[in-house]
């Protein structure tokens, strides 16, 4: 599912929780594999559906717990999907990508936007911020605000919500703080006109 439909809000309906897991012996192995690589079992969205009523994105979701979320992707991949949020960071004429961990749980060692999973009752844009600084070292002072981007993208994993910024550094300063900052796997920058957004058209 792709929305391009123009929206400017977006609001979290939360339904009923996912209720508690009663894990088998061969769930319990991946629930252990998942704790041993460090991985949060925190709550998380569980994305349900969602419509577009004037200009708000209503997005329906209850809660689930990360390694239960992680134990039903393993059984039925179509069964469930987090609610993720994404920074579009543009620097001048380019925007930013990264590579994501080969541990990755979701897309390993793939080119992806900064982003995250939405922790339950956590705002978009405070978890947007923390993800950008991991993923980038870039604080928050170092970007303008985060301004929501109307345009969704759904897959097996997960929902997708986009937020735009700009860096207050010029492409020289980026790449000498990604140099600085990074040892491996740096952050690239990619000009906005060889990107196709998640809706067919270059980002603008």
């Amino acid at each position: 599912m792709k929305i391009t439909e123009n929206f400017n809000k977006v609001i979290l309906e939360k339904k009923e929780n996912t209720p508690p897991k009663n894990h088998l012996p061969k769930e319990i192995k991946l629930l252990n594999s998942y704790k041993s690589k460090g991985w949060y079992n925190g709550e998380i969205f569980n994305y349900l559906d969602c419509e577009i009523k004037n200009k708000t994105l209503f997005v329906k979701c209850n809660k689930i717990m990360f390694f239960d979320y992680l134990v039903d992707k393993q059984q039925k991949p179509f069964s469930s999907k987090n609610i993720g949020v994404n920074a579009i960071i543009e620097v001048e004429d380019s925007i930013i990508l990264i590579k994501r961990e080969e541990d990755d749980f979701g897309c390993p060692n793939y080119m992806d936007f900064p982003a995250g999973i939405l922790p339950f009752n956590e705002d978009p844009i405070n978890r947007l911020i923390n993800r950008i600084e991991k993923d980038t070292k870039l604080k928050k002072e170092h970007l303008t605000q985060l301004k929501l981007f109307p345009m969704t993208a759904e897959f097996d994993i997960s929902f997708n919500l986009f937020y735009k910024t700009k860096c207050k550094l010029s492409k020289k300063q980026l790449q000498d703080f990604f140099n600085k900052n990074f040892k491996e796997n740096k952050p690239i920058l990619v000009q906005k006109s060889k990107i196709a957004a998640l809706s067919d058209k270059p980002i603008k």
